[in-house]
């Protein structure tokens, strides 16, 4: 591994240990709205969608059906968890900056369910909503880990928090699925015996 590298990774979790847990609040929100969704981009290839919600807007997520499925000129109705987010870096008059930042849980059409962000969809069972600590700096897994952790473990509550580290933000929320967990483990295993790590 390059020794710039470690270094840049050591100083970044050096900053967020250093720091006391500070777990956020939640808050639950039930709306009903029409919805306008947006098209975004990383980079060339990879791309994912907002959805608007009245005044807030949130990622759409990526394991749920695509959004064209859901009419324009339709009312539906959404579950959303908003967690808080609160940051001295870019103080208000002083103030700490503080924003609710929404996450989907259901969208429903009527009384018909149609996203459940609760239940896994690799393993279709229930998952928890856990705190789980952010993992700052550079994270560059193998391809084989990612493909594996695609296909069998997604929701493991892996929270990346990107390269700059903001030292008021330790801990975010995740669904964290028991048999994601388990099938990490057993594939971080297996992948030690076959470089020779027992």
């Amino acid at each position: 591994m390059n020794a710039i590298y470690l270094l840049a990774l050591l100083s970044c979790l050096a900053c967020v240990s250093c720091v006391g847990a500070k777990i956020p609040k939640e808050r639950k929100v039930t709306l009903e709205a029409k919805l306008k969704f947006k098209k975004n981009a990383i980079g060339k290839d990879n791309h994912y969608y907002t959805v608007k919600i009245g005044k807030r807007s949130a990622v759409w997520p990526t394991e749920a059906f695509p959004p064209t499925r859901l009419k324009r000129d339709k009312i539906y109705k959404l579950d959303l968890i908003e967690e808080e987010y609160r940051s001295n870096i870019g103080k208000i008059d002083g103030e700490q900056w503080v924003y609710w930042a929404p996450e989907l849980v259901n969208v429903y059409d009527g009384s018909k369910l149609l996203y459940d962000a609760t239940v896994c969809e690799v393993h279709r069972t229930q998952m928890d909503r856990k705190a789980v600590r952010i993992t700052y700096g550079l994270y560059w897994p193998p391809k084989s880990y990612q493909e594996a952790r695609d296909k069998d473990f997604p929701h493991t509550g892996l929270a990346l928090g990107g390269c700059c580290v903001d030292s008021e933000r330790t801990y975010t929320h995740s669904w964290v699925c028991s048999d994601c967990v388990a099938n990490k483990e057993r594939w971080s295993k297996e992948n030690r015996k076959k470089r020779g790590g027992g």
